[in-house]
């Protein structure tokens, strides 16, 4: 039941961080009126593929929402800065696996960030038809995975920094293709038929298209959590195998 504790405190501490709430609260409004104002005009011609307007606004308002839930901060996006300044000793020293504490502490803060986004999401019941609360209710735990996969893939590139210095800037660059490759900025089944195959079937989708497409009552929750699963099995395999060549590497020059 430690991982428990981990999670609890990690959400209590969350709420500590100046501008936690109040910072994802004004980017959430900031975009909302940027990405409505571009699908209003766009959509003004007709339908956008498969959706209609009104149906793409409710796509931007679940896509942002849920990519600020399942965002990397704090703590667990500070992985690569530790390893290029030494820090990584009292990580060293805990005989618990230190992504795997990560991943925990980044559960904690998807657990509080619930506090805004649930009350959020909530109001898509009200104005979109295709959205009831059994909907929201049954992608929860989606949610939660998507937070963890989004980690893991941060912390896996940040492994790179035991070999590269200022190695930060592959996840600055993770985090700008983030937007398009999850699904963020617009519906990944506008893209043309392989390309939609292939960024379907990739780690970003899992984290924001295929959880907003559940929550607007489409796709299937099996599946996608399945996805998830394999998805998030083969991220932690694959980051602790990197962190653990690293650690050699780093106790054995010291850098």
């Amino acid at each position: 039941m430690k991982w428990l504790r981990i999670v609890s405190f990690s959400a209590k501490s969350w709420f500590r961080i100046r501008g936690g709430i109040v910072g994802p609260l004004v980017f959430l409004g900031i975009m909302f009126l940027i990405e409505g104002s571009f699908w209003v005009s766009l959509a003004r011609s007709g339908e956008v593929g498969t959706y209609d307007l009104d149906q793409l606004l409710f796509y931007a308002f679940a896509a942002l929402t849920v990519s600020q839930l399942v965002a990397v901060s704090g703590e667990p996006d500070s992985l690569s800065e530790k390893i290029e300044s030494g820090e990584l000793d009292l990580y060293l020293i805990r005989p618990r696996s230190v992504i795997r504490q990560l991943l925990e502490v980044q559960l904690g803060y998807t657990f509080a960030r619930m506090i805004f986004a649930l009350p959020i999401l909530m109001i898509l019941v009200f104005v979109s038809p295709s959205v009831n609360a059994f909907n929201i209710v049954l992608a929860l735990p989606i949610l939660f995975f998507a937070s963890v996969i989004n980690a893991a893939m941060n912390m896996l590139i940040a492994n790179l920094t035991f070999w590269f210095r200022e190695s930060y800037a592959f996840v600055v660059v993770k985090e700008t293709l983030f937007w398009m490759l999850s699904g963020t900025l617009l519906p990944l089944d506008l893209f043309p038929g392989t390309l939609r195959y292939i960024l379907e079937h990739l780690p970003p989708a899992y984290t924001v298209y295929l959880p907003v497409q559940l929550i607007l009552g489409r796709g299937n929750v099996l599946e996608v959590l399945l996805g998830q699963i394999v998805t998030l099995g083969l991220l932690y395999m694959a980051a602790v195998f990197v962190f653990r060549c690293g650690v050699s590497r780093y106790q054995a020059y010291g850098s």
